[in-house]
C-alpha cells in the first residue's frame, strides 16, 4: 500500500507539474491569442457602431440639406412666378398704353378730318356765298328771286 500511496503522489506532483507546465506552454499562449481575437471582434464593433453612428449622421445632414434645397426650390419657384406675374403686369399696362397712344391718334385724326370737312365746308359756303352775290350783282334779282337763290344755298349747304 506504501506504494501505492508514493504512486499517488507522485501522479497528484506530476500533475501539479503538467498543469503549470501547461499553463506555460498552452494556457497563456491561448489566452493571449483570444484576448487579442476579443479585442479585434471588439475594435471591428467598436468601428461597425462608429459608422453606423456616422452613416446615421450623414443622413440626417442630407436630409436637412435636401429639406434645404427644396425650400430653394420652392423660394426660387414663388419668385420666378412673381416675376413672371409682374412682366404680365407690365405687358399689360404697355399693351393699355399703346391701346391709349393709338385711341388718342384716332380721335386727333378724326378731329383732323372734321376739321378739314368744316374747311371744306366754309370754304365751299364761301364760294357759293360769292356764286350768289355775284349773281345778285349781275342780275338784278327781286326779293322773291333772292329768297329763293338763298332757299336753294341752304339747301346745297344741307345736303353737303
Amino acid at each position: 500500500m506504501k506504494e501505492y500511496v508514493w504512486t499517488f503522489i507522485f501522479q497528484i506532483i506530476n500533475l501539479v507539474v503538467l498543469y503549470f507546465v501547461l499553463r506555460w506552454l498552452l494556457f497563456k499562449p491561448v489566452k493571449g491569442f483570444l484576448d487579442k481575437r476579443t479585442q479585434a471582434f471588439q475594435s471591428k464593433k467598436d468601428e461597425l457602431e462608429k459608422m453606423q453612428q456616422e452613416i446615421e449622421t450623414n443622413k440626417k445632414l442630407a436630409e436637412k440639406e435636401l429639406e434645404n434645397v427644396r425650400e430653394q426650390v420652392k423660394l426660387i419657384t414663388e419668385q420666378a412666378e412673381k416675376a413672371a406675374q409682374e412682366r404680365i403686369k407690365e405687358a399689360q399696362e404697355k399693351a393699355q398704353k399703346q391701346a391709349e397712344e393709338i385711341i388718342e391718334q384716332a380721335r386727333k385724326k378724326v378731329e383732323n378730318e372734321r376739321m378739314q370737312a368744316i374747311e371744306a365746308f366754309k370754304d365751299k359756303a364761301a364760294s357759293l356765298a360769292v356764286e350768289i352775290a355775284s349773281r345778285i350783282i349781275t342780275n338784278n334779282v327781286t326779293a322773291e328771286e333772292n329768297k329763293e337763290i338763298i332757299d336753294k344755298f341752304l339747301e346745297k349747304v344741307e345736303l353737303k
